[in-house]
């Protein structure tokens, strides 16, 4: 069973998205179950993080933004939606890789089709595998199972628990590969442009990719996303 989190400090906010969450799950039929957190800390001393996490931004104690930056120094791949009365925070996303954000108060259409789009992409990661070419032969690895990557001598090394995998494919074509297996063109905020990185951190379903900040000010912020 999967898992959406919600961050927020204050109780109506956090009732008023588990309303919607809730109603998105019945009407989808998916295997998701809601956990709610009332502070950024209690979030952090969470054992088990949720695929995906709505965080409030302005919190007392520990805001948002600094936690979700906590949370990817701590190995995490959650699909982050940041929650905002001001949309001008959504530029602090590129430092970890938001998903999408929501601008509060949060309308219920807006709701399901941002957070409906991070469920399929859980759903559809959660089974991706990836074909390699080793020193055995082609060989089908899971996703979800790779704690990492490097480059090696013009390969690749995947390191899974217990084995690392050489993969005789340059970084450029595993790109290509998980941009297929991953739909990784959707895993950031819309117009957000990014480069793979040397090194990759999959701890559970997302890719870490390095945003090109100098392209940032060529978008224009808004409600619906960066355009």
């Amino acid at each position: 069973m999967f898992q959406i989190g919600i961050c927020d400090d204050e109780a109506g906010s956090r009732a008023l998205l588990a309303g919607y969450a809730r109603t998105l799950i019945q009407h989808q039929g998916l295997n998701f179950r809601l956990q709610e957190y009332a502070s950024a800390e209690a979030l952090l001393s969470a054992q088990d993080k949720p695929e995906i996490l709505l965080l409030d931004v302005q919190m007392g104690g520990m805001d948002g933004v600094m936690a979700a930056k906590t949370l990817r120094e701590q190995g995490c791949g959650s699909i982050i939606i940041l929650v905002t009365n001001y949309i001008q925070y959504a530029i602090d996303g590129y430092e970890f890789n938001a998903f999408h954000f929501l601008k509060k108060p949060v309308e219920y259409e807006r709701f399901c089709r941002v957070v409906g789009q991070a469920m399929r992409l859980v759903y559809r990661n959660a089974h991706a595998t990836l074909a390699v070419k080793c020193e055995e032969g082609l060989r089908q690895l899971t996703v979800r199972t790779i704690s990492y990557c490097e480059t090696d001598r013009g390969g690749v090394l995947l390191h899974l628990p217990g084995e690392t995998v050489r993969c005789r494919r340059g970084i450029a074509q595993l790109e290509q590969q998980l941009q297929t297996a991953l739909a990784a063109d959707s895993n950031c905020m819309p117009g957000w442009k990014h480069s793979l990185h040397t090194s990759i951190n999959w701890r559970i379903y997302t890719i870490v990719f390095r945003i090109n900040k100098t392209a940032l000010s060529q978008y224009r912020i808004t409600e619906h996303g960066i355009l």
